[in-house]
């Protein structure tokens, strides 16, 4: 028999574990073993139970309960029989157990255990007892009667004893040279227990003795500064002795047990001490793990992102498996084949005899070795790192290899882990690793610094791409600046940025330094590639590359400079499933390739290749409800921020007739991809340039539409005025000016305008009778049934929906099924029929996607109403969130239909506010997926999401 009792309450018999018998029970069970081998008293155990108001049976429920406790606890005992473990004890009850039998008298006992053995010098059994006692902690005792007064103090007592243990324990691991060990635990400890001074003074020796010195004075500012600003105290004076001992790296600090002594001895680690490495825990891992098979890992990336500090950060968890020593060897200035040699020589201590050459004493010595070989920085001589590791790994010894480099060394079984710039905000919005190092490397400058303005600090990492050196160094000018102005510093000029104090790499004195080094290693032909992609801010496809590089290059040549870049960590190269292969050059190196453009005089004329391919992309958008339609959108996704420089350049800071054409075009892109306010910015700067008529009549047409989707019918209806007349005197009408009329008309008849909307109608009808244009026609009659639904009844227009979405199938055009679904859908939420709405409102959506791969705002809106009418409320919440903050994110107008308010304050009312809050919530994450599949075919239970 074993009593669980630290933890969820459980009994162990030789069946296995069983509970008390419910929650009563339990607490009876708790009290006596709380009073163990000792007399409760009856008025205890009714306490225990019931509180101050047992009741008139409570003697006798509490006597069924003992009944019950003693059945599970002696399932043996005959009828009769006296009873050996809960026995009557003068008004009262004992329960009679050994104290190996009670988990918490055995968890006390082992605590004590472990004072004892590590006062008497024995860390080794002392450890093995904490980790018995820690084992026996399920968690908090005794929690059943832990609102009883009389409990407080056996429970507080457990959980002192808790604690000190956990501190004993790592005084065991210190003790017996497993400072590593202990560094892993401390974390939850001081997260449970900030204000702990002991844990934080051992988290200081723990570091201190894995050789990670800085980060143990780390440790100390930071809990000064959390007591200081807190508390109102300064440390104790064991940790401020213990932080002087460090800064004069006292040798009595690096005293080690015979038993660490005997494991490391045969291991001779060399390796720098770099600073604390943030947000790489995923990468050590991955590479520590690859090195159990690897025998060439190359860590690869940009200048900057910190390719050092993980190859030290790796070597050093891994020295354990490698007994014959662990070597780091900076080529950052070998050139030549000479020069690696003599490096990697001199690292591993060896000679070359006659008649021998520097290879072949690498080989040999790595056929008679099992080591970790570090080079660091290799770029610059990847041919003679190359040829120095064909030989030692094909000697056929044990010496493993593990290389830092801006690209690959290119040996066959060269394992490579590509490390990229730190996030600066993670998906659900949190500050990222990027954040962290800065606030961390900005308050080691200024520790008096404290609540950072996040979103600076967000600027200064965007900026700056996430590179770490690049933070560092931005975060060490925080002693002379201010957030928002380092934020402009690396915003205008991230090159800008250079080592403040002295402690840093040569060629990691300035960010443009670091990248220089990279440049100056590159073939003419990819320096030029280089310079040239800088004139594209962010993401762009291989196409957009071609006609920045030059007309003159082949498609082949413009792939393999493309793979040169990302091969040498110039260039970066995402896949995306239904997107192909985009490439994005970071911020840092961008800019410093504008600078080197700029040199070569090149600036202008590739800027002008660029808005070129900008002005054939956009005015090459397929006929409206095509299939390609889909393909265009993804294209202007992917190269968006290229779009925008273009627009800038030729309607902001030199208006022309370029920009002013391609603003028009991008009003159907802006409204499926909640860009309507943007939409509208461009279109208002494209009305201020001279241009011909057709384009202006065009930007007059998207500026209304844009207006319209804000809710802003009346700033609409000038423009379409002004647009309208002019339109009717062009012939031939161009498609692209009837298709921007057919929208138009579609948005006055959603804000209840039919009258304008025929209009609009009107102008487009003599080109569709002319024209006998079959898309053309089909997208008319779509958008004539949404104007006819103001003035006919709902079955009339849900009939001609149905009709005109038939034949937009059978003409194969997306857009006019898409606005046939819209009429339907308007009919049936005028007869407030979910019925009909939800299927339909799902076939809209699912055009929707097809068309543009995005949802707009309205659609969701509408969703959310028929969700909202057939009594799913917790869904109609979720989705009218999404649509809500889809709106408000792009500047549309919201709610659009009159009714959804009203609908809205329904669904408040039919759910309890938790759910209310918690059905809003899961909207801001909702995909289009689960609209479809989850949302829509939800059961009719309300509080379904």
């Amino acid at each position: 028999m074993r009593f669980l009792d630290v933890g969820d309450l459980l009994i162990e018999t030789e069946t296995g574990q069983v509970t008390a018998g419910g929650r009563r029970p339990a607490q009876v069970l708790s009290t006596l073993l709380m009073h163990l081998n000792r007399r409760v008293a009856v008025d205890l155990l009714l306490d225990a139970v019931w509180g101050d108001d047992p009741g008139p049976r409570a003697v006798a429920t509490l006597e069924t309960h003992v009944w019950r406790l003693r059945r599970l606890l002696e399932p043996q005992r005959r009828r009769g029989e006296a009873a050996s473990l809960l026995l009557n004890d003068s008004g009262g009850y004992r329960l009679v157990a050994a104290r190996e039998q009670v988990d918490s008298a055995r968890f006390e006992q082992l605590c004590l255990d472990v004072l004892s053995l590590l006062n008497s010098g024995q860390p080794e059994r002392a450890l093995r007892a904490a980790d018995e006692a820690t084992s026996l902690w399920r968690g908090a005792p005794y929690e059943v009667v832990a609102d009883r007064p009389w409990a407080a103090g056996v429970i507080a007592r457990l959980h002192e004893l808790s604690a000190q243990l956990a501190e004993r324990r790592v005084d065991a691991m210190l003790a017996t040279g497993q400072a590593a060990r202990a560094v892993v635990d401390l974390e939850p400890l001081i997260a449970t227990q900030p204000f702990r001074e002991r844990l934080w003074w051992q988290r200081m020796l723990a570091l201190y003795r894995t050789g990670r010195s800085e980060e143990a004075l780390q440790s100390y500012q930071t809990i000064r500064r959390r007591l200081h600003d807190e508390v109102g105290v300064e440390p104790g004076r064991e940790l401020a002795e213990l932080q002087r001992r460090i800064l004069s790296q006292d040798p009595g600090l690096d005293l080690r047990p015979t038993s660490e002594v005997v494991s490391t001895r045969t291991t001779e680690v060399r390796l720098p001490r770099p600073r604390v490495l943030i947000g790489r825990d995923v990468d050590v891992a991955d590479v520590t793990v690859a090195l159990d098979d690897a025998t060439l890992l190359t860590v690869t990336g940009a200048a900057g992102c910190g390719k050092t500090r993980l190859a030290i950060e790796a070597a050093r968890a891994v020295a354990g498996r490698f007994p014959d020593g662990v070597w780091f060897v900076d080529l950052s200035q070998a050139e030549d084949t000479e020069a690696v040699e003599a490096a990697v020589l001199a690292a591993l201590g060896l000679l070359v005899g006659p008649g021998s050459t520097a290879a072949t004493a690498v080989a040999a010595y790595g056929r008679d070795h099992r080591g970790l070989l570090v080079l660091d920085n290799c770029e610059q001589a990847l041919d003679a790192v190359a040829a120095l590791c064909d030989a030692l790994l094909g000697a056929g010894g044990e010496i493993t290899v593990l290389a830092t480099s801006r690209e690959p060394v290119g040996l066959p079984d060269e394992v490579v882990h590509r490390l990229a710039p730190l996030p600066w905000e993670l998906p659900g919005g949190e500050p990222g690793p990027a954040v962290t190092l800065f606030v961390e490397r900005a308050q080691a400058s200024v520790p008096i610094l404290s609540d950072l303005d996040r979103r600076e600090v967000l600027r200064i990492c965007r900026a700056v791409g996430g590179l770490p050196l690049a933070i560092e160094l931005a975060a060490a000018l925080a002693a002379t600046f201010g957030l928002s102005e380092i934020a402009d510093i690396v915003e205008s000029d991230p090159g800008s940025l250079s080592a403040v104090g002295r402690g840093h790499d040569p060629h990691h004195q300035s960010l443009a330094t670091a990248i220089d080094r990279s440049y100056r290693l590159l073939t003419e032909p990819e320096q030029m590639a280089f310079r040239r992609l800088a004139v594209i801010p962010s993401g762009f496809t291989r196409d957009l590359a071609g006609a920045v590089l030059g007309d003159d290059l082949e498609a082949s040549a413009v792939t393999a400079l493309l793979a040169r870049l990302v091969n040498r960590s110039l260039l970066g190269s995402v896949r995306e499933a239904g997107r192909g292969t985009w490439f994005e050059q970071l911020a840092p190196l961008r800019a410093q390739g504008s600078l080197l453009l700029a040199a070569a005089g090149e600036t202008e004329a590739t800027q002008r290749r660029r808005d070129e391919w900008v002005v054939r992309l956009v005015h090459g958008r397929p006929r409206a409800g095509r299939p390609e339609e889909r393909q265009w959108y993804d294209t202007i996704t992917a190269n968006l921020p290229t779009i925008r420089a273009a627009l800038k350049s030729h309607l902001l800071t030199e208006p022309d007739e370029l920009g002013a054409g391609i603003a028009p075009l991008m009003v159907g892109y802006c409204y499926y991809h909640n860009l309507v306010d943007e939409g509208r910015h461009w279109c208002e700067a494209a009305m201020r340039v001279d241009t011909d008529e057709v384009t202006t009549v065009c930007n007059r047409l998207a500026l209304a539409t844009h207006l319209l989707l804000q809710g802003r019918a009346d700033l609409a209806r000038p423009q379409f005025d002004d647009g309208v007349a002019p339109a009717a005197s062009i012939e031939p009408l161009p498609v692209h000016v009837a298709e921007l009329l057919l929208v138009v008309a579609g948005q006055f008849a959603a804000e209840g305008d039919p009258a304008t909307a025929r209009r609009a109608l009107g102008a487009v009808r003599g080109t569709v009778r002319t024209t006998g244009d079959p898309d053309l026609a089909v997208i008319h009659r779509a958008i004539t049934c949404i104007v006819s639904s103001l003035s006919v009844s709902p079955d009339r227009t849900l009939a001609e929906g149905e009709a005109s979405y038939r034949h937009a199938v059978e003409v194969g055009n997306l857009f006019a099924a898409w606005a046939s679904c819209s009429s339907v859908n308007a009919a049936a939420l005028a007869r407030r029929d979910p019925r009909t709405g939800l299927p339909w409102s799902r076939r809209l959506l699912s055009l929707q996607w097809q068309i543009s791969g995005e949802t707009a705002p309205h659609q969701l809106e509408t969703l959310a109403d028929f969700l909202a009418l057939d009594a799913r409320h917790a869904a109609a919440v979720a989705v009218f969130s999404l649509s809500y903050q889809r709106a408000r994110r792009g500047g549309a107008a919201w709610p659009r239909n009159p009714v959804s308010l009203d609908l809205l304050s329904r669904c408040r009312a039919m759910l309890t506010t938790a759910a209310f809050d918690a059905a809003w919530a899961r909207g801001l994450g909702l995909g289009l997926a689960e609209l479809t599949e989850d949302l829509v075919t939800v059961g009719r239970d309300p509080s379904a999401v």
